[in-house]
């Protein structure tokens, strides 16, 4: 699975970095899975946050949910999209 989520970083100063972070849960039949946490330091712009990752064979049929949450100083943003399992 494949999941890109585009943020844009803006500040007063020009040569302004921030550090980011960006978390993404997934969670839904009965489970909670956090994947790893992704730390960078990056440069005022667009930028795109791009994961992938292999869904377990053994997780069950039904509807599940993907929380990106992307975090830089005190601002804070949370996408949630959706998929489902068919056995």
């Amino acid at each position: 699975m494949k999941q890109e989520l585009q943020y844009t970083l803006f500040a007063p100063q020009r040569e302004k970095n921030f550090k980011v972070s960006e978390t993404v849960i997934l969670s839904g039949g009965g489970i909670r899975i956090e994947l790893p946490k992704k730390e960078s330091e990056k440069a005022q712009g667009t930028h795109l946050s791009v994961l992938q990752f292999i869904i377990p064979r053994d997780i069950k049929a039904g509807d599940y949910r993907l929380d990106t949450r992307v975090s830089a100083g005190t601002h804070e943003k949370t996408v949630s999209g959706s998929f489902r399992v068919k056995r």
